[in-house]
């Protein structure tokens, strides 16, 4: 059993339904299946019952369990979360130059004030910089791609791609809301044009609590990745932010596409199209791919070359995400 599907055998006997499953292991009852598409199947059934059982948020609480003990994803990933979030706490010196008062000289402005002498023109006093100690401003939206791929079950575990998404959700939620930063968590599928589906898992003006967890632990995959109207949905959403800095991070695991569109093309540029409205109404929009083949042609079409990273082991997204929402906030 990988580590991986450790946290759903945790579930799984913590879940105390012996009339289901008695003392089977997860890896006895995979043997009885002929493929692997019913075994997830099961699977899926399995996490629904265990949610009735045991309550959804008790789902997102045993997978956070098992990475602080180091079950799940390796010794030391919660202690290093840990200390970006202690990291990320502290405030930062800020320059703030043309002051009227201050603790050094503002060379720029005082040679504007030499040259305003020498011209006859009455120079401006505020010729001081200061240092501030200003706190974080921001406000993060993350955006899941729920689409039916994310049913896929990742090599060599039994855990599928949405499983190890509400994983890295989880942790990525838990040391933001430990930070203080606004933030919230939807996801989206698509059935056309006329079908965008949005889940508002968390908005910014809920608690992060156990209501949240349950609403993150019924997300479930189907349908397609209209990825453009998602984008602007968030923007819409994260437009309403007066923070310094406001940014979507998306998480997919693959190329745009919806059942009435034949040409991918047409929704990769719609995808561009919506980043760049983002980008000039000041959102950020970053991209954390789940690794697929024939990425590197579209993800720099949308995205830009700097504003998307690949995860080549779709399991260490959990460990990943957090320490890269550390890397482009702090």
């Amino acid at each position: 059993m990988s580590r991986q599907g450790g946290a759903i055998e945790e579930m799984f006997r913590r879940a105390r339904l012996p009339e289901l499953i008695g003392e089977t292991t997860l890896a006895q009852v995979r043997k009885t299946f002929p493929d692997d598409t019913d075994f997830d199947r099961w699977l899926d059934g399995l996490e629904r019952l265990i949610a009735a059982e045991i309550g959804c948020g008790a789902v997102i609480n045993f997978a956070l369990a098992g990475v602080a003990s180091g079950k799940t994803f390796g010794p030391g990933v919660a202690n290093r979360i840990a200390r970006l979030v202690k990291n990320a706490k502290v405030s930062r010196p800020v320059r703030l130059r043309g002051q009227a008062q201050g603790d050094r000289l503002d060379l720029d402005a005082c040679i504007l004030t030499a040259i305003d002498h020498r011209i006859g023109v009455r120079p401006d006093p505020r010729v001081y910089e200061t240092r501030i100690m200003r706190a974080r401003d921001l406000s993060v939206l993350a955006l899941l791609d729920i689409s039916e791929s994310t049913h896929d079950r990742i090599k060599d575990t039994t855990s599928t791609v949405i499983q190890v998404e509400r994983a890295a959700v989880a942790l990525l939620s838990e040391a933001i809301a430990d930070l203080g930063d606004p933030f919230a968590v939807h996801a989206f599928c698509s059935n056309g044009r006329e079908e965008v589906r949005t889940y508002c898992v968390k908005d910014f003006r809920q608690p992060y609590d156990d209501a949240a967890r349950a609403r993150l632990a019924e997300l479930r995959g189907g349908l397609s990745t209209r990825l453009g109207a998602a984008l602007r949905h968030a923007g819409a959403e994260v437009a309403y932010r007066r923070s310094h800095r406001r940014l979507i991070l998306v998480v997919t695991d693959g190329e745009p596409s919806d059942v009435d569109i034949a040409d991918r093309n047409y929704l990769v540029e719609d995808a561009r199209k919506a980043v760049q409205d983002l980008a000039h109404g000041g959102i950020d929009v970053f991209c954390v791919d789940l690794v697929h083949s024939g990425g590197e042609n579209y993800l720099p079409r949308i995205f830009g070359r700097r504003g998307f990273v690949t995860i080549q082991k779709i399991e260490a997204l959990p460990e990943k995400l957090p320490m890269l929402y550390f890397r482009m906030t702090v």
